[in-house]
């Protein structure tokens, strides 16, 4: 249902507007940081940056563009950590319309290699320690200067390893947490940590002991896609407490190696090319169907789908793997187990979840089979429900916004409300609800990111979330009929440009006929736009109504 509005025709009285409620759906979000990471014996050259690349150009993604940048972590011959980032592809992070980042994490040099069994650099650094040299430069401001002296960590960020890189991204996530920072999400892909226990050939090429693989209390969703189907130099992965455990059962072909067969089964989630190809090997569109169960749709709906940016509802009870295994929701906090951060300072503060909750909403898909996407609607001199969820250790300011293009960096958005918040703790989440006014002096009609900034009170760090909705303002619409002669008349509809209206007829209000859908078309994009439909007046007791309809993009 939408917004309508009904008009009852037999002595051309006007009617009023009738609102419906819908319930809400989870889409498509933007403006985040979305960093992938290798393990042992692999670069970003390999299949990461093929993977970055699927990603900017996911079928749903909200925005045109995204950013990709390069983070690369070395030894000098003094033994010295040297880090070095640098843009590797799309649009500066400044420039970018979608407020999306992609960070590739390259530690080859410290991670170890195998070039052959008589060739072997092991591994001489825990991925603790390579965390403790990440960590900072997340939370730096300067390290990317098209962000203009904003921190990564400013944005939501979902973080993506692969064997050695989940239990990385994980001892990230843990520090993060020290100083009080969400992670939005932790994506394991086959985490295998080293220790040379396990075997002989990893005590000599991965003769360190990494930590257990770890989801924290600072991790609003995980997720890992394992498997053991191998053995010898096959690496298996480990299903991990807290995430959303996906056991993979069936790999053929591909790599040859299902170890990294898991990695190009992620990547067949986001690349839906006939066949799909992640610059090292291809995943067969006669292979998806033993590498993916039935509910995955043949990768469609499965891995990255559960993103935020992927749009997939991660509250969803769905067992994809069958029945008796795993629910999607078991990765979400709240639900999945979860392990206390052994410190948590609190000095960074977060709005964990946002929302736009207004009554009148279209959901469409981008394309068949992927994620419903949603925008509200917001009329001028009305307001707009928002409610968002926040932690804040040391209280704070809160502001919300409308952003034009889901950048927070080019500093165009308009801030349509803010209030002081109250210290929160580290250990609890508070819950606010508020109804905004649109100012139609303030905002044009058109369609907006709904976006939301928290600075801390103490430590002025800010962090960014923007919501998987986006936010309509349009004229309201109205119905006129206009009579003429000979039983003929005009429906008049005032709608905004670039939507449709449809509109329905009926003689009792319970039965309702199609009576067409027309464009409005001219005029600038939002702004108020008449349509005028010849009608017959011959039928007393007639009554019309008509709702927005969202041209699909």
């Amino acid at each position: 249902m939408h917004n309508l509005l009904s008009l009852r025709f037999g002595n051309l009285k006007r009617g009023a507007v009738l609102f419906a409620v819908l319930s809400l759906a989870l889409t498509a979000s933007a403006a985040r940081v979305t960093l992938i990471t290798h393990g042992f014996n692999s670069t970003v050259d390999e299949w990461i940056v093929p993977m970055a690349d699927r990603m900017a150009n996911y079928t749903s993604f909200w925005g045109t563009n995204a950013s990709i940048y390069q983070i690369n972590i070395s030894t000098n011959s003094a033994g010295q950590f040297v880090t070095d980032a640098f843009f590797l592809d799309g649009t500066a992070a400044n420039r970018c319309n979608s407020g999306n980042i992609f960070v590739l994490l390259d530690w080859s040099n410290v991670a170890g290699k195998a070039v052959s069994l008589a060739e072997i650099y092991p591994a001489q650094y825990t991925v603790t320690q390579i965390a403790d040299v990440v960590t900072p430069l997340l939370l730096d401001a300067n390290l990317i200067s098209d962000m203009g002296g904003h921190a990564l960590a400013e944005f939501p960020m979902q973080m993506i390893g692969h064997s050695r890189g989940g239990p990385l991204i994980s001892e990230i996530a843990r520090q993060l947490g020290a100083h009080g920072i969400w992670v939005d999400q932790l994506t394991m892909i086959d985490p295998h940590p080293c220790d040379p226990a396990n075997s002989f050939l990893e005590s000599i090429g991965c003769p360190v002991l990494d930590p257990q693989p770890a989801v924290f209390a600072n991790v609003y969703f995980a997720d890992d896609y394992w498997q053991n189907l191998g053995s010898g130099l096959d690496l298996t992965g480990l299903p991990v407490a807290g995430a959303y455990n996906r056991q993979l059962t069936s790999l053929p072909n591909g790599y040859n190696f299902n170890h990294s067969n898991s990695h190009l089964w992620y990547h067949g989630t986001i690349d839906f090319a006939s066949p799909a190809f992640d610059g090292g090997a291809y995943l067969y569109d006669s292979d998806r169907a033993s590498w993916y169960s039935t509910a995955e749709t043949n990768g469609l709906r499965a891995g990255f789908f559960y993103s935020q940016l992927g749009g997939g509802d991660r509250n969803s009870t769905n067992q994809p793997a069958g029945a008796g295994t795993a629910e999607i929701r078991d990765g979400l906090i709240g639900i999945g187990a979860r392990q206390a951060l052994p410190s948590n300072d609190g000095t960074w503060p977060n709005v964990v979840q946002l929302s736009a909750i207004n009554p009148g909403r279209f959901e469409f898909n981008s394309e068949p089979g992927l994620a419903v996407r949603e925008v509200n609607v917001g009329y001028p001199n009305g307001t707009l429900t928002v409610t968002a969820s926040y932690q804040a250790g040391q209280g704070g300011s809160w502001q919300v916004f409308l952003d034009p293009d889901a950048n927070d960096l080019n500093g165009n958005e308009i801030v349509i409300g803010q209030e002081a918040l109250e210290a929160t703790g580290t250990a609890a989440v508070s819950n606010i609800v508020r109804a905004i006014t649109i100012n139609p002096a303030q905002i044009a009609n058109g369609e907006y990111y709904l976006g939301s900034r928290i600075t801390s009170t103490q430590s002025t760090k800010t962090r960014v979330q923007y919501a998987p909705q986006k936010v309509a303002v349009l004229a309201p619409l109205q119905l006129t009929i206009l009579p003429g002669g000979n039983g003929a008349g005009t429906l008049e509809v005032i709608g905004s440009s670039g939507y449709d209206t449809a509109i329905d007829a009926s003689t009792d209000l319970s039965v309702w006929q199609d009576a067409g859908t027309y464009s409005f078309t001219s005029g600038a994009f939002g702004e108020p736009v008449t349509i005028d439909n010849p009608i017959l007046l011959d039928q007393p007791g007639l009554f019309f109504r008509a709702h927005y309809v969202r041209p699909t993009p």
